[in-house]
């Protein structure tokens, strides 16, 4: 009878204790499946600090003195993306061997200084920024004319207008160099005019000031003589899951309804993303504003084209690894 318990106590103690039982041949699924539960722990923490649910006095929301409620996740994302800045990287290097050089770490100091002069000279060859840009522009391509014709409707995403104080300073709808994500629905709203065409985006800015994007939009359609009711507007968001939630409250998209996502090609990838996280099942998207080839080539020593390409990448990337761990996609 004790030898026929033997196993069973064995058992029980591998029960009790599963990872004293662990032999050393399982030791590599045990780091893996260590450095997954931290990754885990990290992304919900992420989720803690910034909800996907943004409810007034949730904790994410602060009042400005203006009494306008701000999604703290917004204020994040724009603080983090200064700090990205490509052309600050070389500062911050310096900075580094400033502070290395206090605590006696000269060597560390020097590579700094090293660092610091090979960056700008790195981001100008413009293959470095293609490399990194390539992929994200590649994720889809344009769809084909009986995709758009099976089609609902057609959803334009913001962020191609120009600066909002100077428009409004001026008098004259400015646009940026996403400008053809306006031409684009402008064209498709002509060649499918039974298909509705909305504009979504309020602003980028942590204290909007100026025109918006939404009257901006409607001065570009008035100027190209189209009829304004032509196109409609969602007039309060300012982040592309902010874009996919609030168009999906204003146009409740049936089962089985097909819709074309407008934006640029690099903001694809995180733009379907998003709207499929926020209930759009049936999305397919339009790629425009490409920055880079199809295909790989040595590229050009160009600094103002390399820097603007790695700005799009650190944006992208990183954007969408903060929207992953706060469960906006």
């Amino acid at each position: 009878p004790q030898t026929k318990n033997a196993p069973v106590l064995e058992n029980f103690k591998d029960r009790r204790n599963p990872l004293g039982s662990v032999k050393a041949s399982d030791a590599n699924d045990s780091g893996f499946i260590a450095q997954f539960c931290a990754i885990c722990q990290i992304k919900s923490g992420f989720r803690r600090s910034f909800p996907l649910r943004r409810k007034q006095g949730s904790g994410c929301f602060r009042r400005p003195l203006s009494g306008k409620i701000v999604d703290m996740f917004f204020l994040f994302s724009k603080v983090l993306a200064f700090v990205l800045t490509a052309q600050l990287h070389s500062v911050f290097c310096l900075l580094g061997a400033g502070l290395c050089s206090v605590f006696g770490a000269r060597r560390l100091a020097r590579r700094a200084v090293v660092l610091a002069f090979l960056l700008p000279l790195i981001y100008s060859w413009t293959f470095v920024g293609e490399i990194l840009v390539r992929p994200l522009e590649n994720h889809i391509g344009v769809p084909a004319p009986e995709q758009i014709d099976k089609a609902k409707g057609i959803i334009v995403l913001g962020g191609f207008t120009g600066g909002s104080v100077v428009s409004e300073d001026r008098g004259e709808a400015q646009i940026s160099s996403a400008g053809e994500r306006f031409l684009k629905a402008v064209e498709l709203a002509r060649l499918y005019p039974d298909k509705p065409v909305w504009f979504s985006g309020f602003s980028s800015q942590i204290r909007p000031r100026g025109w918006s994007e939404a009257e901006i939009t409607r001065r570009l359609v008035v100027q190209l003589g189209l009829p304004l009711n032509r196109f409609s507007f969602e007039e309060k968001s300012q982040n592309t899951a902010q874009n996919a939630d609030f168009m999906f409250q204003n146009v409740q998209p049936q089962a089985g309804e097909k819709w074309i996502l407008v934006t640029s090609a690099s903001h694809m990838k995180r733009s379907l993303a998003s709207f499929r996280k926020a209930g759009w099942d049936n999305i397919t998207g339009y790629p425009v504003s490409f920055q880079t080839t199809e295909n790989a080539h040595l590229g050009t020593f160009s600094p103002g084209k390399g820097f603007s390409l790695m700005n799009i990448a650190l944006h992208e990337y990183v954007g969408y690894l903060a929207y992953w761990l706060s469960g906006r996609i």
